[in-house]
């Protein structure tokens, strides 16, 4: 969102942050816990990097110096994510056993 930030998912199961004024190395390398990352999408404000592992975890980074992460374990394969403008969050799950939309409200800490 603040146009110089640029997150890429990675089939050896991290996503590379990368500052598009310097590409030579990325600002952070966030590890996944089980899985390659399926969706990668910053929140509308840019305070956080959402991340959805293609199994089981969706993962909320701290945009401002990636060093802290809150992550859900859903388990059950997860298609994608979304954030809306008004502060919430929605991750599709699309296990054959368990499928639906789940609804997350976020809430500033700052």
């Amino acid at each position: 969102p603040d146009g110089l930030h640029l997150a890429t998912a990675s089939q050896d199961r991290t996503v590379r942050v990368h500052d598009i004024r310097n590409t030579e190395a990325p600002l952070a390398i966030l590890p996944m816990l089980m899985a390659v990352p399926r969706s990668v999408a910053y929140s509308p404000d840019g305070l956080l990097l959402g991340i959805a592992e293609s199994d089981d975890y969706f993962h909320l980074w701290d945009a401002a110096d990636y060093g802290a992460r809150q992550s859900i374990d859903f388990f059950g394969d997860i298609c994608g994510f979304a954030f809306s403008p008004n502060g919430r969050v929605f991750v599709g799950c699309a296990s054959s056993n368990q499928g639906g939309i789940i609804h997350l409200e976020l809430r500033n800490s700052r």
